[in-house]
C-alpha cells in the first residue's frame, strides 16, 4: 500500500490535493526572454544593396584578365558610360548598406564596417580600371605593369590610394570619362573620412 501511494504521488499531474508535487514559483520564469528581442545589425541593413558591387566586382575582375591584351577600337563611349552608371550603382549602394550598419550596430561594429566597405569598394574599382586599360589602353598613362598580374596590381595601387592618400602611384587618368569614375570613386572617399571622423568625435 504504501508502495502504491508512492507511485501515484509520482505520476499523477501537479495539483493541489498533492502539495509534494507543486511546482515552486520562480521570479526569473516571468521575466522576458530578451535575447529574443535582439535583431542583428546586418538584418537591419537590405543585403541586396550590396548586388551591384559583388557581381560588378566579379565580373570586372574576370574580364580584366580575359581582354588583357585584346584592345578594342570602338564602342568607348557607351562602354565607358556604361561603366560610371555601375560605378554610381555600385558606390550609392555600398554607402547606403553601410550607414544602414552604421546607424544599428556599436563603436567595434561601426569600425569594421568602414574597413570591409572599403576593402569591397577598392577591389571592384581596382578591377574596373584594369578592365578598361585592358580594352581601351589610351584611358591611362603611367607605370603600368606588362603582364596581367602587375598590370591589375597597377590598378589596385591606384583604387587604394584614391580611398585612402589620394595618390596615384604613377598610374595616371588620361581621359575624361574616366575621370568621372574616377571621381565617384573619390566621394565614397569623402564619405568614409566622415564616417571616421563621426566616430572620433
Amino acid at each position: 500500500m504504501k508502495a502504491t501511494s508512492y507511485y501515484y504521488r509520482k505520476y499523477c499531474p501537479p495539483n493541489s490535493l498533492f502539495t509534494g508535487n507543486l511546482t515552486p514559483y520562480n521570479k526569473k520564469a516571468l521575466k522576458p526572454d530578451y535575447r529574443e528581442l535582439y535583431v542583428p545589425a546586418a538584418s537591419q541593413a537590405n543585403i541586396l544593396l550590396l548586388a551591384p558591387v559583388i557581381f560588378g566586382g566579379a565580373a570586372t575582375f574576370i574580364l580584366g584578365f580575359v581582354f588583357f591584351g585584346r584592345p578594342l577600337k570602338a564602342g568607348y563611349k557607351k562602354f565607358i558610360t556604361f561603366m560610371n552608371i555601375l560605378g554610381l550603382l555600385v558606390t550609392f549602394g555600398s554607402a547606403i548598406y553601410v550607414y544602414q550598419l552604421f546607424k544599428a550596430g556599436d563603436n567595434n561594429l561601426k569600425f569594421n564596417t568602414v574597413v570591409w566597405a572599403s576593402a569591397i569598394i577598392i577591389l571592384f574599382y581596382g578591377s574596373t580600371f584594369n578592365l578598361i586599360y585592358s580594352l581601351y589602353p589610351h584611358t591611362f598613362e603611367g607605370i603600368i605593369g606588362k603582364t596581367p598580374l602587375t598590370q591589375f596590381l597597377s590598378f589596385l595601387m591606384l583604387s587604394i590610394g584614391s580611398v585612402s592618400i589620394g595618390e596615384s602611384f604613377g598610374v595616371n587618368v588620361a581621359d575624361t570619362g574616366v575621370q568621372v569614375l574616377a571621381g565617384i570613386e573619390a566621394l565614397f572617399n569623402l564619405y568614409v573620412l566622415s564616417l571616421i571622423v563621426s566616430l572620433v568625435v
